[in-house]
């Protein structure tokens, strides 16, 4: 019997599925971040560890090799840093043939989780945020996805950001008032945003607590607060900006295509696929939140070598 790993390492979470040859799921676990971004990656290693290991347990199976394994990782944006990344996958995840062992950026297993077509764009916008397609000739293009400080624009973190800035703004008078003052102040215990100083410097508090003040940004929103609303408005707009770009530098935009997204930003009551609709330059694609998990991607794409037995690593 062939066992196969999928794994989809995140910036917040990890999941990793291990099937048959003949696809019957045996386990599906979740652990904590695992990205490339990570400071030590002694801890990204650890983290891959302890994910597989606990999905191996899960499974009840005495698995010492898979036949094939493939990860999505968060934060594979060089050649660099992905040639790193498979060395320390490489190094506590046994395959059975090293050809066998697939290694992406965690853009690449999102559009399999949800399309058949061999071909389209893929959408995170979760934490952070990236875009990706591939054509027909098989050219790729990338936009975003180089972390928060150079392009997280239309992510969580992107979003909790701007919520921050909006609520000092509020406060001292350059901006419009927004409850997301009192939101943000009663989240963080303080008594006004100029204590805020004291708390996103901190060594502890990174891109997951900054995005997280994302659900308050939705929060406002429900309670029609226009700041929270023009936060989100933006954020969908990125989020057309990202794709168009990919599209047209593909020349995919006569083409018909899945567009496939994923990510906590899609599960906001703001309706962000109906305003991200109108600003896309393809009227033949379309568009899904894809309802599955990721990890389903890379198990699809480890299944593909049962029958060719062949792989290469990319970024």
């Amino acid at each position: 019997m062939k066992y196969l790993l999928g794994v989809d390492a995140g910036a917040t979470k990890t999941t990793a599925q291990i099937v048959s040859e003949d696809g019957e799921v045996l386990s599906l676990v979740r652990g904590g971040a695992a990205s490339m971004h990570m400071h030590n990656k002694k801890d990204f290693k650890q983290a891959i560890e302890g994910v597989v290991v606990k999905a191996v347990h899960e499974s009840g199976k005495d698995i010492k090799k898979f036949y094939a394994a493939c990860f999505g990782v968060a934060g594979i944006d060089t050649e660099e840093l992905w040639n790193e990344a498979r060395r320390l996958i490489a190094e506590v995840v046994p395959v059975e043939s090293n050809n066998n062992l697939l290694v992406y950026n965690d853009i690449k297993i999102v559009r399999p989780a949800c399309s058949d077509k061999g071909f389209g764009v893929s959408v995170i916008a979760g934490t952070g945020s990236n875009f990706y397609g591939i054509n027909e000739k098989g050219e790729e293009a990338y936009a975003s996805g180089l972390d928060h400080l150079l392009s997280d624009e239309g992510s969580g973190y992107w979003v909790g950001a701007k919520a921050l800035q909006a609520v000092v703004r509020s406060m001292d008078g350059r901006g419009e008032k927004t409850m997301l003052e009192e939101l943000v102040l009663g989240k963080f215990s303080i008594k006004n945003a100029r204590e805020l100083a004291d708390l996103v410097y901190e060594d502890g508090f990174g891109k997951k607590e900054t995005g997280e003040v994302a659900k308050l940004v939705d929060e406002a929103y429900m309670k029609n607060d226009k700041t929270a609303e023009n936060i989100l408005e933006s954020a969908a707009s990125e989020i057309a900006v990202g794709i168009n770009a990919v599209v047209r530098r593909l020349d995919m935009a006569d083409s018909e295509f899945d567009i496939v997204a994923v990510g906590g930003m899609f599960r906001s009551p703001f309706p962000f696929v109906e305003k991200i609709l109108p600003k896309l330059e393809t009227p033949n694609a379309r568009f899904m939140v894809c309802q599955k998990d990721p990890v389903e991607g890379a198990v699809r794409l480890a299944l593909q070598l049962i029958s060719s037995g062949k792989a290469q690593g990319s970024t």
